[in-house]
């Protein structure tokens, strides 16, 4: 008996190792390199590269392989699109718009189902949801806090009387404070070891991200989390979550005196107060439509969010001026040009003048991408250019 359950056993595993082997060898019509049975190319060009190398080999990718290429894993189609104008098919597409669940399943532990990772009618609710509240009348209102606070930045820099200062670190807080004080509408206390503690684990949490996905076998959930890496990730998870929590409990305190009366400073308008405000006016004014736990998953994605890549972009810039003084000169006349020797906040009209300005920031967003790479679920047929391909994944 037992030995008839073990022939039948092998028999379907043969018969599934058959499919899949028809399936992997399968012709494919665009280019790429070789791979090897399951593993696929990339264990030979990803997994066994460092991480610092991955976005070079890539770019060597395109220059043999042209704007479309294509690497396996695992049995999964990968196809890598790098021009815009192909990119442009997938990202207007109303159908494939559901995100890579593989790569994305490693952002749950720290964005749960916020708007980075949601997807299909959540997605779309959220958004609808959410977008009022970052129309650009409301960000005009927020000119005077990023001076504020950019002023003060640039104080510990003059402080620092010329000699060499780590900026990193002050320019993740920087970030941290404007948007918690203009989306989240809570001030943060400079002394408090709490928000440095958060930008310590904001930054372990996306290294830990990042390593993880480069040893494959941390990708289960139950092993991840006990070994060292994943233990330090979670520990920082905590940590943010933590975080997050108390700055939606001290708005809400606050929110809640104000609608009582007893404080008149929130304004009236729904157009006029913070994102996190009308999170809460929702909560209170639609039971169920979003509830305690949609607010952190908000509010913890636009922290991290609002924070983290505005930082890296500033620190690039940082570093590209520092090795262009040309450039950084140029930036500084256009500045007196518009504001002169005159200590005043910029008003949006001053902004829309800093053409030169604006142009330097989209060269560095273009040299350093705070996202390099995007991923999404194809769900049916999608033309891109002159071919037509059925996969089940698409990364730009």
């Amino acid at each position: 008996m037992m030995m008839s359950v073990c022939l039948g056993l092998i028999c379907v595993l043969l018969v599934a190792l058959a499919g899949f082997l028809a399936k992997y060898r399968k012709q494919s019509t665009l280019p790429g390199p070789r791979g090897i049975p399951f593993f696929g190319n990339v264990w030979n060009h990803i997994f066994r590269t460092a991480p610092k190398e991955i976005l070079p080999k890539l770019k060597r990718f395109i220059n043999k392989y042209g704007s479309i290429f294509e690497l396996r894993m695992f049995g999964i189609h990968y196809v890598f699109v790098s021009e815009p104008e192909l990119v442009k098919a997938l990202l207007s597409s109303s159908t494939n718009v559901t995100k890579g669940r593989f790569e994305y399943s490693f952002f749950r532990p720290l964005f749960h189902d916020g708007l980075i990772v949601s997807e299909g009618k959540k997605w779309r609710s959220r958004r609808k949801i959410l977008e009022p509240s970052f129309h650009f009348k409301i960000l005009k209102k927020s000119i005077e806090t990023v001076s504020r606070n950019a002023e003060e930045f640039v104080s510990h820099l003059l402080n620092s009387g010329g000699e060499p200062t780590e900026i990193e670190d002050m320019i993740y807080l920087l970030t941290l404070k404007i948007i918690c004080e203009t989306a989240m509408g809570v001030k943060l206390n400079t002394k408090d070891e709490q928000q440095n503690d958060y930008i310590k684990a904001s930054k372990m949490s996306h290294d830990g991200m990042v390593y993880r996905f480069f040893k494959f076998w941390l990708y289960p959930d139950f092993i991840y989390r006990h070994c060292n890496a994943g233990k330090m990730f979670f520990k920082c998870v905590d940590l943010i979550h933590n975080f997050t929590n108390q700055v939606i409990r001290n708005r809400k305190e606050l929110f809640i005196a104000e609608k009582n009366g007893s404080n008149c400073k929130v304004s009236t308008k729904k157009e006029g107060n913070a994102f996190l405000d009308n999170l809460l006016e929702l909560e209170d004014s639609n039971p169920g439509l979003f509830t305690e736990s949609d607010i952190f998953e908000e509010v913890n994605t636009f922290m991290i969010a609002g924070h983290n890549p505005s930082a890296a972009t500033l620190n690039f810039l940082h570093f590209l001026l520092a090795n262009h003084p040309d450039v950084q000169e140029k930036i500084y006349n256009e500045q007196m040009e518009i504001l002169g020797d005159e200590k005043k906040i910029p008003t949006a009209q001053d902004l829309q003048k800093m053409i030169y300005l604006e142009m330097v920031i989209k060269e560095t967003l273009r040299l350093y991408p705070t996202i390099p790479f995007q991923s999404r679920l194809i769900v049916e047929d999608l033309q891109i250019g002159k071919n037509k391909k059925k996969t089940s994944k698409i990364i730009k």
